[in-house]
């Protein structure tokens, strides 16, 4: 298991840490993490296996100091931190294991995640066992999908709610699901556990390699912006949650405010547009050997924001790479309709 490395009979956890680039950095300044911390990186992390994360877990409980949660103005103290991590892993096995038991009226069927489209789609057929449906699922799909969601659906039994368990592509289960089904939009909508709902009230502040003008990317999203100024591909980081790194402990209430700020760029102009990426602990150093093309915006962004040119340079380096961009894009169009015998 590749998320349970140990250093001298320790765990190490910045093996949960989704960025490659923040990792190498906490494990360079031997960053140590306490509880609290570890256990919402383990929470987090989108590689890790459930089974991974409880152990992982597991050994919080059995080798670190307990925790109570911070004080939340309009909530109680939270109970402590093993007592949750314990339940927490006991409902979880006990939710596996009624959701592959097979009943009467049951069925069983599969969606698939594209990570290009960065879209779930439904997979035809109904399986009246979960061992079929995951079997059938993992020889189907292909390379390019790395998700499965199983659901279970009880004929002639309205429900308000139901489980969904996320497998990886090898079969292993991601995570459990508990969702609400919606009759108005005919869609699952995520329910969050005790454990999520704790976790996604905090806020940590973790030391990070980047600066103001560095171009990131979160290598777990497309690569690709679109029209909608949606916070995906690479961007130019202006600001960011964790640069008071010494306050290491929660700072505010709200993991959604453990953002980036910066440029991103709209794929058909190559425009920028002013976004925000969630969750800074998955931002990573945008390859630079891609920034072609319009995407080499980008960089001009950057060397202006870091003060090594002044506007003006920037303004007409910034349409100078947009106007070569544009007017390939124009031959290319002339050329096409040429061999097509429409000129």
């Amino acid at each position: 298991m590749m998320y349970l490395k140990r250093k001298e009979n320790k765990m190490d956890f910045t093996q949960f840490v989704n960025s490659k680039d923040i990792r190498k950095h906490l494990q360079d300044i031997g960053y140590e993490f306490n509880a609290l911390e570890a256990a919402w990186l383990v929470y987090q992390c989108k590689n890790a296996t459930l089974e991974e994360k409880h152990e992982a877990w597991r050994y919080i409980i059995d080798n670190m100091p307990d925790m109570e949660f911070p004080e939340n103005p309009e909530e109680d103290k939270y109970p402590s931190l093993h007592c949750l991590l314990r339940d927490h892993i006991e409902k979880e096995n006990f939710q596996i294991e009624q959701f592959s038991k097979s009943k009467r009226n049951v069925i069983y069927r599969y969606e698939v995640y594209f990570f290009f489209s960065d879209q779930w789609e439904h997979a035809t057929g109904a399986y009246t066992t979960y061992e079929n449906c995951v079997n059938t699922a993992l020889n189907e799909i292909g390379d390019n999908i790395n998700r499965i969601l199983i659901s279970k659906e009880y004929l002639d039994t309205p429900s308000a709610d139901h489980i969904n368990i996320i497998l990886r592509n090898d079969g292993s289960i991601m995570s459990v699901e508990r969702c609400i089904y919606s009759d108005l939009d005919s869609c699952n909508l995520p329910y969050l556990s005790h454990l999520s709902y704790c976790f996604d009230s905090l806020r940590f502040s973790f030391p990070v390699p980047f600066k103001k003008g560095d171009i990131l990317c979160d290598p777990s999203l497309p690569d690709e912006g679109d029209d909608y100024g949606r916070s995906i591909g690479p961007f130019v980081m202006t600001d960011i949650s964790a640069i008071k790194h010494k306050e290491t402990g929660w700072i505010s209430y709200g993991s959604i405010d453990m953002n980036v700020q910066g440029y991103f760029q709209l794929q058909s102009t190559g425009n920028i547009n002013r976004a925000s990426m969630l969750n800074y602990m998955n931002a990573e150093y945008y390859p630079k050997e891609k920034l072609t093309g319009k995407r080499q915006v980008l960089q001009v962004v950057s060397t202006y924001i870091k003060g090594k040119i002044d506007l003006e340079l920037f303004a007409r380096t910034y349409h100078q790479i947009l106007c070569e961009d544009y007017a390939e894009g124009i031959q290319t169009w002339f050329d096409q309709k040429e061999g097509l015998g429409l000129t």
